[in-house]
């Protein structure tokens, strides 16, 4: 008797193993990924993937060295008006630059087509030919290859230069050269590093480490804590306590068999 009831315990819990192992998949343990989804762009089976973004907050804004005079600027009328009200201006009458100084991964965006940068650029007291240059680098360094200018002379507004697919590594930096020739001021916002990511092999990248670890078995088949996290909380308790008082019996059955065997 006391066998049958052993054979029994073990076959639920080969019928748990086999429900375990089909269901894990669709936990939200299996799925380990940084990627943050934007909108569903016109471009049907594409969407936007945005690894980058900047609004100079005051408590991020030390990502970018700057020098040479860039500064930051609070409450100005150049700034993007939102809760924050902050941007970098350019020194006036004088040539200056500012750069990120940690690594942008890029990486997601290698099947891409193009890389995106957006900033929200406006300018002060502009004279003569004004240049805001936009410069990258994809070895960890400071920006050393000039893309070409990205603002001139009067600008109020987003602006957006697109540039290769071959800069999608995890080392990639942005920078911005304002190159003054008379005077006037470049404000820099709303910063962002944007590309466009076939749907299906950004889910491709997010189904990671699907496979099921002995320990994670051990607590679901235990004290049935590893549901999704989505699971009611009222039936999370519930198979947690039946499921730890199943364990408990299996224990006292084995144990008995074994003693009396």
């Amino acid at each position: 008797m006391k066998l049958g009831f052993l054979f029994g315990f073990l076959v639920y819990y080969a019928l748990l193993l086999i429900f375990y192992s089909q269901a894990y998949p669709y936990m939200d343990e299996g799925f380990t990924t940084n990627v943050e989804f934007g909108d569903i762009d016109y471009r049907t089976g594409y969407v936007i993937l945005t690894p980058y973004e900047e609004d100079f907050n005051s408590w991020d804004f030390i990502q970018w060295y700057f020098f040479d005079g860039w500064y930051l600027v609070y409450n100005d009328g150049h700034c993007v008006d939102d809760d924050n009200d902050d941007c970098f201006i350019s020194p006036a009458d004088e040539n200056a630059s500012t750069y990120t100084t940690k690594d942008i991964d890029l990486t997601l965006c290698k099947d891409s087509e193009e890389i995106i940068i957006q900033a929200y650029i406006s300018t002060e007291g502009v004279t003569g030919y004004n240049a805001l240059i936009l410069q990258v680098s994809d070895d960890s360094g400071a920006p050393d290859t000039s893309i070409g200018i990205f603002a001139n002379n009067t600008m109020n507004g987003t602006r957006q230069m697109n540039i290769s697919s071959d800069y999608a590594v995890d080392t990639f930096r942005l920078g911005f050269y304002a190159l003054i020739n008379d005077a006037g001021s470049f404000y820099i916002d709303d910063v962002s590093v944007s590309c466009y990511v076939d749907d299906d092999y950004l889910s491709e990248e997010a189904e990671v480490d699907t496979s099921i670890g002995i320990g994670d078995f051990l607590l679901f088949a235990g004290f049935g804590i590893g549901l999704p996290d989505d699971t009611p909380s009222w039936f999370t308790y519930t198979f947690a306590v039946w499921q730890s008082i199943i364990t408990i019996l299996f224990m006292a059955f084995l144990y008995q068999a074994i003693r009396g065997s």
